[in-house]
C-alpha cells in the first residue's frame, strides 16, 4: 500500500472518529434536554396535583354539605340553653332526655379522677421513700466512695502522664540545647576560618607584586588604580566641578539679565498703560465739558423760544387800563 493511500485511510479514519464523537455529543445533549423536559413536565404535573388536592377537593365544593355523611353531626344543636335567642316564648325549654351540662360535668369528673390518681401516686411514693431511705443512703455512700476512688485513680494517672510529658519535654529541651551548642561551635569554626583567610590571603593583604616582569599589571591580582591615577581622577573631578560651578554662575547671570529685561519691559508696559489711561481720562473730561456746554446752550435756546412764544404780563400791560377818557 502506498503512502498516499495510507494517508487517505488515516484521514478517513480520523474523520469517522470525529463524526462519531460529534454524534455522541449530540446524543448526550439531546438526552440532557429530554431529561430536563421530563423533569419540567413532572414538576408541572406535581404542582397541578397539589393544587387539585388543596383547592379542588370534594370538601371544597359548594354542594359538599348535601353529600357530607357527617352533616347532622356538624349542625348546631336545637338549643344551647334557656337563654338561647333562637327559642322564643312558645318554644319548649327542655326536651325529654336532654342534658345540657353533660360535657361540663364530664370534664369536671375527669379532672377530679385525675386529681385522685395523682394523690394516690403521691401517697405511694411517700410510703416507698420512707421505706427506702436507708437503702438510698447506703447506695449514695457507695456511689460517693466509688467516685472518690475514680477521682483518685484519675489524679494519679494524670500525675504520671504529666511526669512522663515533663521528662519528654526535658529531653527535647536538652536536645535543642545540644543542637544550638553544635551550631555555635560550627559558626565559631567558620568564623575562625574566614578570619584566617582574610589575614593570610595574598589578594586581600596585597603582599605580592601585582606587576609582571615585563611591566604589565597582573589582572588576577589587580585591585584598582594607582595613587597617580587616583590623583589624576581627583583633578579631573575638581576641574569638572569648577566647570559646573562656572556654568551655574553663567546661568544665574543670564537669568538675572533676562529678569532685568522682563522687569524693564513690564515697567514700560505699565507706563504706556498709564499714559493711555491718562489720555482716555482727559478725552472723557473734555467730552464731558463739551456735553455740558452743549446742554447749557440747548437750555438757553429752549428758554429763548419759550419767552418768544409766551405772553408775558408786565407792568406796562396793567398800566394801560383806566387811562382812556370818554
Amino acid at each position: 500500500m502506498s503512502k498516499q493511500a495510507h494517508g487517505s485511510l488515516a484521514r478517513a479514519f480520523r474523520a469517522s472518529i470525529a463524526e462519531d464523537r460529534a454524534m455522541l455529543a449530540l446524543d448526550k445533549q439531546l438526552k440532557l434536554q429530554e431529561a430536563a423536559k421530563k423533569q419540567t413536565i413532572f414538576e408541572l404535573e406535581k404542582d397541578c396535583r397539589e393544587f387539585s388536592s388543596q383547592q379542588l377537593s370534594k370538601e371544597k365544593s359548594d354542594t359538599f354539605d348535601l353529600n357530607d355523611p357527617l352533616r347532622l353531626r356538624k349542625e348546631a344543636q336545637m338549643r344551647y340553653g334557656d337563654a338561647d335567642p333562637r327559642c322564643g316564648a312558645a318554644s319548649m325549654l327542655k326536651f325529654g332526655g336532654e342534658d345540657l351540662m353533660k360535657a361540663e360535668r364530664k370534664r369536671q369528673q375527669q379532672k377530679q379522677q385525675v386529681m385522685f390518681i395523682e394523690q394516690q401516686q403521691f401517697e405511694k411514693e411517700m410510703l416507698i421513700e420512707e421505706n427506702s431511705d436507708k437503702k438510698y443512703i447506703q447506695e449514695t455512700a457507695e456511689m460517693i466512695a466509688l467516685r472518690n476512688e475514680m477521682e483518685t485513680n484519675e489524679q494519679n494517672l494524670r500525675k504520671e502522664l504529666q511526669q512522663s510529658q515533663q521528662a519528654v519535654n526535658l529531653d527535647h529541651a536538652a536536645g535543642r540545647a545540644r543542637q544550638q551548642q553544635e551550631l555555635k561551635e560550627q559558626e565559631s569554626l567558620l568564623d575562625a576560618a574566614e578570619l584566617y583567610h582574610h589575614g593570610h590571603d595574598p589578594f586581600l593583604n596585597e603582599c605580592k607584586d601585582n606587576t609582571n616582569p615585563n611591566g604589565r599589571v597582573r589582572r588576577a591580582e589587580y585591585k584598582g588604580a594607582t595613587k597617580e591615577e587616583r590623583m589624576q581622577g581627583l583633578r579631573i573631578l575638581r576641574q569638572q566641578a569648577a566647570e559646573q560651578n562656572m556654568q551655574k554662575y553663567n546661568e544665574k547671570v543670564e537669568d538675572f539679565r533676562f529678569q532685568n529685561l522682563q522687569e524693564a519691559a513690564r515697567r514700560q508696559l505699565i507706563l504706556q498703560e498709564r499714559d493711555k489711561a491718562r489720555n482716555r481720562r482727559a478725552m472723557a473730561e473734555a467730552m464731558a465739558k463739551e456735553n455740558l456746554q452743549l446742554k447749557a446752550e440747548k437750555v438757553q435756546q429752549t428758554k429763548a423760544m419759550n419767552e418768544l412764544y409766551t405772553n408775558k404780563f408786565s407792568d406796562d400791560f396793567f398800566a394801560q387800563f383806566g387811562t382812556t377818557t370818554r
